[in-house]
């Protein structure tokens, strides 16, 4: 496990965690495993232990999980999904046609993922395959047949096709709202905009995405820094800290329409369009067909313009 140092200790865990997550019971899912309750606890409280974090929060009865636990739960569903589909095709030498997705982990846990069995049904005679990484450099082409990329760095004799621009604006919760003393109609104006929680994104800066100084400048306001400001390593969590109140985050419309059209997140803010052509989806045109690459793009599409929430 050298190389893998975070997971030594917590593995055996992982499954635990996320049945008690899922269920939000440890009595439910000491059943679904059919192991006690206490033994539910405490592989928990070791595996707490062992990552100095709270993952739930234990209110009598009633059992809920924290952000940290949100977060670990989106990432381990994620891994286990991995594994179960790299399991089932080693066991079980599936003979159909598979397809390999590859997206950066934000796509994945903020669009994708609750997406990907609306796509599995419709596209029922191929294995889809998910690849996650933020590190297109180490894919190898050869194994990747529709890509979602965030930039023009297109792999060669590949058919390229725009699936959104980037727009961007700022959203917060509803309970921060109301903490603002605003009415969901109302922006706020930008000078008491720049004094509040803003959320920020380390990866926003070196990616060409609209960062907060560059929205900003858009209004031509000069954006410094302030203590009230929280910076995560990856958009989604800084997404995921909006969603528990913590401040406002940039929205970039096709990864939060989702959390708008639930009412999760409401806009407070003026949209800047950023760029024309910010998204694309790219294929190995010779190992798809084109009828299947017109039917991918299509469902992709239809899904952008509908802003699913399934």
């Amino acid at each position: 496990m050298q190389k893998y140092k975070i997971l030594d200790g917590v593995l055996g865990a992982l499954p635990v965690f996320e049945s008690a997550a899922r269920l939000l019971s440890f009595t439910k899912a000491a059943k679904e495993l059919l192991i006690s309750q206490s033994a539910i606890s405490r592989r928990i409280t070791s595996m707490e232990a062992l990552l100095g974090i709270k993952v739930f929060k234990r209110n009598h009865n009633k059992l809920e999980l924290t952000p940290q636990g949100k977060e670990l739960l989106s990432a381990v569903e994620l891994g286990l999904g991995h594994l179960d589909t790299g399991i089932s095709q080693i066991c079980c030498q599936s003979k159909k046609e598979t397809l390999t997705i590859s997206c950066g982990y934000t796509f994945a846990t903020l669009w994708l993922q609750h997406r990907m069995m609306s796509f599995r049904q419709m596209f029922n005679e191929l294995e889809v395959r998910l690849m996650i990484s933020d590190f297109p450099d180490e894919l190898n082409p050869d194994k990747i047949d529709v890509r979602i990329i965030w930039d023009e760095n297109f792999w060669p004799e590949r058919d390229v096709r725009l699936l959104f621009a980037e727009d961007v604006f700022p959203v917060c919760s509803p309970s921060f709202l109301k903490n603002l003393s605003r009415s969901k109609r109302d922006y706020l104006p930008i000078d008491e905009l720049s004094k509040k929680n803003l959320l920020h994104s380390y990866l926003q800066k070196c990616s060409g995405e609209l960062d907060w100084a560059g929205w900003f400048r858009f209004h031509g306001f000069e954006y410094l820094s302030s203590d009230k400001d929280y910076y995560f390593d990856k958009y989604s969590f800084a997404v995921q800290a909006a969603l528990n109140g913590e401040g406002i985050v940039l929205g970039f419309s096709a990864l939060v329409d989702n959390f708008l059209a639930r009412k999760e997140l409401v806009q407070i803010g003026p949209t800047v369009h950023h760029r024309d052509e910010a998204t694309f989806i790219e294929f190995a045109s010779n190992r798809i067909s084109q009828n299947n690459i017109q039917k991918i793009y299509d469902w992709f599409r239809w899904q952008v313009d509908n802003k699913k929430t399934e």
